[in-house]
Formats: structure tokens, sequence, C-alpha cells
């Protein structure tokens, strides 16, 4: 398979006169092939529902004759659009079993793995590097996935080490390795964690574990305390890319539905996309679902002990939200998830109140990251089923819950978040090298060269009222397959 990923911005005419943008084209020679399952998610959402076409979908605002920052051409004849190549990384999961993570460093972007059980924590002494990379590919258990020269402009430095952590999907569950007691005798904060749960609803509480993320924790507690104790965290920007918690699964759903038309408004005004649907008469929607948090937080607390001990070591830290924990997106909701963990942490004796658990943090989210030529997101936003606002992921999440064959049914759906990719690398006239993103769960680390052509074919185009972007016209064609 090829190391590149081909678009081609298609423009009308067959001269250097005029032309219009009409097409994003899409090489798909070069995409993993799909299995049978994929297939039909494929042809639902990116042929029915035209979702590579929304991910590729420019503002038209943004497409001006005779400008200075036209994206058409100007009265010289020249494209003004940009040219060239940018590495593309998805950091995959740390779920079921496959723990991934992204390491850049230098000129260098790693996709890497981790598989725990050499070293337990302390157990293990990491030793000072002169090159700080070195540390984290010395640990025991990393493996070196893929390995890709960063493109400029990125103005990374040797000396610092960005490490960013994929798609989590921590559920409120009882951990893993935890079998069904005979009884309540023992519970507590020195073994169970700061709970206080039935075990018998642990059954039903395990249905919120929908991608099986539970058995990859202890791995990531692991991991997190080995990082925290390196000579090069003082020098390492530490980011968490979203979907940390699983709070989709076998939960109603607390946000209300956003037009297409409304979202786009909102992302260009930047407003929060997220709008709570109204609470109970006693209790607020930013406390029910802070409430759920909180509880994810206190069955998993030596999980989330080490994200605070990450945060504490390291020089700058980036927490961003995804699909399945968008509500984190409100500063209301983080605000109440903290002051619900503050109060289940103190217990109230004969003597004043005690606090007889460890805090845990919940840290604000932001959307995405732009940092020295590296920009970093989810990337929900090119996913129309799944994209902030949106109820029909969630929908589909919860059928999936109810029918676990639905759950095969999922894709990786590349082509749409190349396109979505090669869009926003274009729109911000190239001023990152390198693009980050998870939300797909499947690794991936290769360049996308970006092309402009001139064709005196008849494209059909697709309306541009159906994405709210006036009168850009953009068609994805694929070459060879779905």
């Amino acid at each position: 398979m090829a190391d590149s990923y081909k678009m081609e911005f298609v423009w009308s005419g067959t001269g250097l006169s005029g032309g219009e943008l009409q097409q994003l084209r899409v090489d798909e020679q070069d995409l993993p092939w799909p299995s049978v399952s994929e297939m039909i998610v494929n042809f639902k959402l990116q042929r029915s529902e035209h979702e590579a076409e929304r991910a590729g979908s420019l503002p038209s605002e943004a497409v001006k004759v005779d400008s200075d920052k036209s994206l058409t051409m100007t009265d010289k004849q020249c494209v003004m659009l940009p040219a060239g190549k940018f590495l593309y990384m998805d950091v995959g999961c740390w779920l079921h079993g496959k723990q991934y993570f992204g390491l850049i460093a230098g000129s260098d972007a790693y996709v890497c793995q981790y598989q725990p059980g050499l070293y337990v924590g302390t157990k293990y002494r990491p030793k000072a590097s002169e090159h700080p990379i070195d540390e984290f590919l010395g640990i025991p258990g990393v493996g070196i996935f893929d390995r890709k020269k960063i493109l400029p402009p990125f103005c990374g430095e040797a000396n610092r080490v960005y490490l960013i952590l994929p798609d989590l999907h921590v559920p409120a569950a009882p951990p893993i390795d935890l079998a069904q007691p005979k009884n309540t005798e023992g519970f507590g904060p020195d073994k169970w964690g700061n709970w206080r749960v039935d075990p018998t609803q642990w059954g039903q509480m395990a249905r919120r574990d929908f991608f099986s993320s539970r058995t990859s924790i202890p791995a990531l507690t692991e991991f997190l305390n080995i990082v925290a104790a390196l000579p090069a965290a003082h020098c390492t920007i530490f980011v968490q890319l979203g979907d940390m918690y699983e709070l989709w699964a076998d939960r109603p759903c607390e946000f209300k539905e956003v037009s297409d038309q409304d979202y786009y408004r909102k992302s260009q005004n930047k407003e929060s996309i997220i709008d709570l649907v109204p609470g109970g008469r006693h209790v607020t929607t930013a406390d029910v679902v802070g409430g759920w948090i909180a509880d994810t937080h206190d069955m998993h607390w030596k999980l989330f002990s080490s994200f605070d001990g990450c945060v504490a070591a390291t020089e700058d830290q980036f927490f961003l939200h995804g699909n399945h924990d968008s509500y984190l997106s409100l500063p209301e909701v983080v605000n109440a998830a903290n002051r619900i963990i503050l109060d289940s942490s103190i217990q109230k004796t004969e003597f004043g109140p005690r606090q007889i658990f460890p805090g845990t943090n919940v840290y604000a989210r932001q959307r995405d990251v732009f940092i020295d030529g590296i920009f970093i997101e989810h990337g929900q936003r090119y996913d129309w089923a799944n994209r902030d606002g949106h109820r029909y992921g969630h929908h589909g999440t919860e059928l999936a819950v109810n029918w676990p064959p639905l759950g095969a049914l999922d894709s990786t759906r590349r082509k749409s978040f190349v396109a979505g990719a090669t869009a926003w690398w274009t729109l911000n006239r190239g001023n990152f090298g390198l693009y980050v993103q998870g939300h797909t769960h499947t690794p991936e680390l290769k360049y996308v060269e970006v092309a402009h052509v001139r064709s005196d074919k008849t494209w059909i185009t697709v309306p541009a009222g159906d994405f709210g972007y006036g009168k850009l016209k953009i068609q994805v064609e694929t070459k060879t397959r779905l």
C-alpha cells in the first residue's frame, strides 16, 4: 500500500481563466479495503448521507475571486489554494487490549503500542536521556507501530515531547477484574473505591462498557504512572484527545438536537454546540451528567489519580472533548462533576467531616489544539452521524447496546476523515505539517498529497444548501470502489 493518500481539488474550465471549485476528489486506491459490514455503513453514511462531501466542504466566504485570500483565481490566474503534503496521524484507541498512543519529538512522529506487565509502577526505574524521546521509547512494553518525518511548517524541538492519548471510553462500571462478591462486607475505599453500588447491579452497569475499555484500564494506569516518573516528563506536552469517558452507552441523551445549519453557524462563530435538555425540578442536567462522570472517577479512582500525577509532572496539558463525552464542552458539567467528586470523598462523622478517599480532577475541555505547527482534534466534526449536537450517533449506540451485532457494523470510513483533514489544511493555508485525530479507533500514519487540477468534464455537484455553505459546489468522487 502506498505511503500517501491523494486528494485533488478539481476546478471548472479547461484553461487558466476563471474557474470555480467543483469537486474534492479522493483517490481511493490506497485506502484500506472495507469488510462486508463496513461496506454497509459506508453505503449508508458516505453515499446516502454524503458524509464525505460534508467533511470536505469549505465555507463559501472563503471561496472568492480577485482577493488576496482567494481560494479560486486571482486576476493573475493563480490558484491560491495551497498544494503540497502534510502528515496525517490517527492515534487509534486504548481499548479492549489494544493500547496505542502518539509521540512527537524533533521532526519525527510515532504511533506506538503498549503491552503492560513487564514492569509495574515503581518497579521500573527510568533513567534520564540526552534525547527525551528515548525515555518514552525505552519504557518496557512500548513498541513502534509506525514512524514518519513531519513536514514544514512544524517547528517542534528535539528536547520536547508531545504525548497524545487516544479514545479511552472509560465507563461508570466496576473494574473488570472484580469478581462478584458473596456479600458486601469489606467494601471500602481501600479495596473497591469510593462508591456505594449494590453488587447485584454490576451486570447491568457492564452494559456501559460498550467498547470493552475496562480490560485496558490497568495498562493505562501503569503507563501513566511510568510516564509521570520519567525525567523527561517536565518537557512533555500531554494531550488526551477526547472520548475519555463513555457517556452514551446505556444512558439517555441529555443534549438537544442541533440542525446542520445551526451547527455550521455555531462552529463558524465558535459558539458552544452542545445544549443540554431541561433538568428536573430538583436537579439540573449538568448535575445529572456530572454525576455520571463522578461515578466513573469513584469506580476507577486509581486511573484518574494517575492522570492527576501526569498533569502535575508534565510541562503543559490539553484535554479535548469527543462525541461520547461532548457534554464536557460545557463548563457547568465540568464544575458539577468536580463538586460531586469532592462531596463523595468527604464522610460526615460525629467528630466532623473527614476525607476518606483521595479526590481526583475533571479537567476543562477544548475543541482542538494548534501548537508548533501541529493541529490536534478528536475528529468527530467530519463524521456527520457523530458530530456534536447530532443525536443520530447516540441513537445508533443505544441500538447496538441492546442488540450487540450492530456494533460490528461500525467502520473507519477513512475517506471522510482524510477529506475533512485536507479541507481544514487547505482552509488554514497549510499552516500545519501534522494533523492528529482519534475517533476512528484505527491507527494510521500517512502523508496526504494535495493537488489542483483543471477539467472540462461536467461534474455532478452537491447543492450547497444541503450543507449550509452558500453557493459552494463540492462533490466527492471515488475512482475505484466504495
